[in-house]
């Protein structure tokens, strides 16, 4: 099985097993996601959700990616416990292949939200998952 197939198989099991919504510690390594700690849905019911991913460490950090993008996922808080709400799922004709998060870099994404509630972003890096703070989508 190619790499590809591999990483592609291993996220459908990951969300299948429900082990894609694990509840990632606080972050314990250089790398954050910084984002707002609320958003208002527009008047098409869709909230516009920009954060930022960076390493404040001495050391590049490899991290998920899907194409040009950082592979960041969006978790709900539902019934006491984190739920994958957006996976971090990427089509497999993009490279997906972990890439370095240069020391001090930070780079700008954004992602949507249609549902009120409770959310967070999580990245997975080389030493583990990485959350952000919680935020509300009203």
């Amino acid at each position: 099985m190619s790499k590809t197939m591999t990483k592609v198989w291993l996220m459908g099991v990951m969300l299948l097993t429900g082990t894609g919504c694990s509840d990632p510690a606080a972050p314990s390594g250089p790398v954050y996601i910084d984002v707002a700690s609320s958003f208002s849905r527009n008047d098409r019911g869709v909230a516009e959700v920009p954060f930022a991913v960076g390493n404040k460490g001495s050391a590049s950090v490899r991290v998920d990616r899907c194409g040009s993008s950082l592979s960041v996922g969006v978790e709900r808080r539902e019934g006491g416990s984190w739920q994958s709400y957006k996976p971090a799922f990427c089509i497999t004709s993009v490279p997906m292949d972990p890439v370095p998060l240069e020391a001090a870099a930070r780079r700008e994404q954004l992602t949507h939200v249609q549902e009120s509630g409770m959310y967070r972003l999580v990245l997975s890096t080389e030493s583990g998952s990485v959350a952000s703070s919680t935020f509300t989508v009203r």
